[in-house]
């Protein structure tokens, strides 16, 4: 099943790559249907619940099925989302240097392969070795 028109059919489904992370930090991604936010919002008694949403979701999976989707290869040791200064100035170089739009998983990369020292900018040495073990794989 794709995740385009006929999604709406499915009110109690609710895909995700948060469950067991293989895609970079900052590519995270959470699909559920209005249906579903009403249920939560109605049967809900956690205001933690409420508040963050998905939480509910994974706490009554006897009420939603929630099916994890997940890259062909581990990259949740990368970080692309945007928390402090030196992940913003990799991701600005990533739009500056990455002509394509929209940017791709692929395109960054593609990217890094070809320039492994930007790993460096916002990550430790440890990843950029890991990032050098997957892509030889």
């Amino acid at each position: 099943m794709g995740f385009g028109t006929s999604f709406s059919k499915y009110s109690s489904f609710v895909p995700s790559n948060t469950i067991s992370r293989t895609f970079p930090y900052g590519t995270e991604v959470e699909i559920f249907s209005f249906k579903a936010l009403q249920k939560n919002w109605k049967e809900s008694t956690s205001s933690y619940e409420k508040e963050h949403v998905t939480p509910y979701f994974y706490n009554h999976q006897d009420k939603f099925k929630i099916f994890n989707f997940q890259n062909k290869k581990n990259l949740s040791f990368l970080r692309w989302t945007i928390d402090k200064m030196n992940d913003l100035k990799l991701v600005q170089i990533f739009v500056t240097k990455i002509y394509s739009r929209p940017i791709l998983l692929d395109d960054i990369i593609n990217l890094l392969i070809r320039e492994p020292s930007l790993i460096r900018i916002n990550l430790d040495d440890e990843v950029e070795n890991t990032f050098k073990n997957i892509i030889k794989k």
